[in-house]
């Protein structure tokens, strides 16, 4: 190989090298508070809820300006043109301009304003709490996610570890096929359950990725993810909960249905009296400086803006006496929003109830199904072992060595699920109490 050809396998190989390590790379690592922290930043369903935030903010800034004057500059500039014949004395083409600085603002209208500048700030309250309410989904479903990645990676582990157990027995079966203590139809029975244990080997590595990709869209991610295993002993799974009314009462002020809902009381309260404020008269001040100048004056520019000076200030006072009715409605409106307020705040309660109810039950339940099932895995593993000593022995047939290998994987994915969803009902319970996750890295 000449030095040419060198150079340029050496100058592949380090592309190559480059592209595996930039590839490598991008490989993610997090753990579940590192996936909710970054959802929180990234996450366009979160970026939405903040815009609509600013927008409030700008909605409060202008209730509180509605407050002030109000302040124009106005000018008016005009050309005219007369018909000789008809005004002799004037030219042809006449020239006029108007200037004025005016301003109003309104001193009482049965304080709709200010009232309207709480309301804004209740708006604003609302949107950002609802920036919390976006949060808290996305940190439900990441929580959901990544319990589902964990169950799905033990799963992967009680597959492999049971297509290996089939492997092996294989193996003795094989020689016992040679040996004539078996049949061919044995042999062949235990070498298409191997095949499908490997078949289910690849689905749950399928179900794994899944819920890899689902957790990477909600992150807003493009690069692959990989999640650190907690250590999750026996005792987690089985550790005493809070009371259910405990759990409930550390929860409530936590659910931002219920906040909002509240904030939606107050804000129909505040446009009842909005809408009382519409049979209160109006009262406003308007004040202004104008001047003007036309061609057709013998005086000079300046002498004509500081003759034609002059000022003006107003009252206005608007009483309504018959509004078609709609004073009244509008004020009626208002307390039927003030009663549908009230039934959403119980609504909400209801509804937060039930949430911290059915994770409560769920986690003892999985509880109690955990210890049944882990003690189930324990029985059905030794009864395993006596079967196949049986089997190798030529007292038990093929049937009834696949029946009690089957039978095991059965109970140790039991023990799995049910391990793992006491642990999220047990996660999500610690959420919305606002207490912090306690997976143990």
């Amino acid at each position: 190989m000449n030095l040419k050809k060198r150079l340029f396998v050496l100058v592949l190989l380090s592309i190559l090298f480059l592209n595996v390590f930039s590839q490598e790379s991008k490989n993610i690592t997090m753990n579940l508070n590192q996936c909710i922290e970054y959802a929180k930043e990234h996450n366009l369903t979160v970026k939405k809820a903040k815009l609509s935030y600013e927008q409030s903010q700008v909605g409060v800034y202008e209730a509180k300006q509605s407050l002030y004057p109000d302040l124009s500059f106005g000018s008016g500039q005009n050309l005219s043109y007369y018909n000789e014949k008809q005004s002799p004395a004037l030219d042809k083409l006449s020239y006029t301009g108007s200037y004025g600085l005016n301003s109003s603002v309104t001193l009482y209208n049965g304080g709709r304003l200010r009232k309207n500048i709480l309301q804004s700030q209740k708006q604003e309250e609302i949107s950002k709490l609802e920036i919390k309410n976006v949060e808290n989904q996305i940190t439900v479903a990441i929580i959901q996610y990544y319990i589902e990645i964990l169950f799905a990676s033990e799963s992967v582990n009680i597959q492999d570890a049971i297509l290996k157990l089939s492997e092996q027995q294989l193996k003795r079966s094989d020689a016992l096929l040679k040996a004539g203590s078996i049949s061919k139809a044995d042999y062949a029975q235990l070498e298409s359950q191997n095949v499908s244990y490997r078949y289910q080997l690849v689905q749950a590595k399928n179900s794994l990725q899944k819920t890899k990709l689902d957790l990477k869209q909600l992150l807003e991610l493009t690069d692959d993810i990989e999640i650190v295993i907690p250590k999750i002993s026996d005792e987690d799974v089985v550790a005493p909960l809070q009371s259910l009314n405990d759990i409930y009462k550390n929860s409530y002020n936590g659910f931002i249905s219920i906040t909002n809902s509240k904030n939606n009381i107050e804000i129909s309260k505040l446009s009842k009296s909005i809408a009382k404020g519409g049979y209160y008269p109006t009262i406003s001040l308007n004040a202004g400086l104008n001047t003007g100048h036309n061609s057709q004056s013998t005086l000079n520019l300046m002498n004509q803006l500081k003759s034609g000076f002059f000022e003006s200030l107003g009252l206005n006072i608007s009483v309504p006496i018959y509004s078609r009715g709609q004073n009244k409605s509008n004020v009626k409106k208002a307390e039927i929003s003030i009663q549908q307020s009230e039934v959403e705040l119980a609504l909400a309660e209801k509804d937060a109830w039930k949430i911290i109810e059915t994770l409560y039950l769920e986690a003892i339940n999985n509880q109690n199904s955990f210890v049944a099932a882990k003690a189930k895995v324990k029985a059905q593993e030794t009864s395993y072992q006596l079967v196949e000593e049986k089997f190798n022995l030529g007292m038990k047939n093929t049937i009834e060595l696949m029946t009690e290998r089957n039978n095991l994987l059965i109970a140790q994915q039991e023990m799995l699920q049910s391990k793992f969803q006491e642990i999220m009902s047990k996660q999500l319970m610690l959420f919305y109490q606002y207490q912090p996750l306690d997976l143990k890295y």
